[in-house]
């Protein structure tokens, strides 16, 4: 049996560590790793798989799940972070088997502080949550581009603003060695290089003003005077 001296720093007579295989504890639990002599309880590194399947490997101390470790359920859930006491406490992320995502504050086991879920239908929200529930200050991001941005309590907007989906960029092409601003995805307008002091239909819904300058829809393009019948 291989004993483990004391960590570096370590002054606590109460703590003698040593490795024990894979054994069966009272409850049906298996535990495989460092054990604490003095309290008879696992303390340090380990392992241990509980009667319904799940498993735990990561950090001990004194019999429960303390310091950084991962958690593997049954239902095929998993959760990677911080535990104190035996419960989800500190910084971690949970994963759910139907791709739903969350990462951020954990506190005595449920999701409290600022965090962030990723949902498996594409939504988002990003802010604050109380006992497993979205709660204070949070903005959500629908998978249609919309978002409520304000306050919500025990999981429902409480008060806020929807923001539509944003509007399409411009961008700039040219036509005729001359730059015209566009939306994206729409036809470049033809540009007419002579000038006419008369307005001119260069195509259908578009003004023509003097000096060449055309409107097509809400889009300027060139430079000139508008001519007004």
């Amino acid at each position: 049996m291989e004993t483990y001296g004391k960590s570096k720093g370590d002054e606590n007579p109460h703590v003698q560590l040593e490795y024990k295989p894979l054994m069966v504890l009272d409850n049906g639990d298996t535990y495989d790793g460092q054990w604490n002599k003095v309290t008879d309880l696992p303390h340090g590194k380990g392992t241990s798989t509980l009667a319904d399947g799940t498993e735990y490997e990561g950090d001990w101390k004194n019999g429960k799940r303390n310091g950084q470790g991962t958690e593997t359920f049954s239902s095929g859930d998993s959760y990677e972070g911080e535990y104190k006491n035996g419960r989800k406490h500190g910084k971690g992320k949970y994963t759910w088997a139907n791709g739903r995502v969350y990462e951020g504050d954990f506190k005595a086991g449920y999701m409290n502080g600022f965090g962030t879920m990723w949902y498996s239908d594409g939504d988002k929200y990003e802010g604050f949550w109380a006992n497993n529930m979205k709660n204070g200050k949070g903005t959500m991001t629908y998978n249609d581009g919309r978002k409520f941005v304000g306050l919500w309590e025990n999981d429902e907007r409480k008060e806020g603003q929807f923001v539509e989906k944003e509007e399409e960029k411009e961008s700039v092409g040219k036509e005729e060695d001359r730059k015209v601003g566009v939306t994206q995805g729409q036809k470049t307008p033809k540009i007419s290089k002579k000038k006419s002091k008369k307005p001119k239909v260069v195509e259908e819904g578009a003004e023509g003003y003097e000096g060449g300058m055309v409107w097509c829809g809400w889009i300027c393009c060139g430079k000139g005077k508008k001519v007004s019948k």
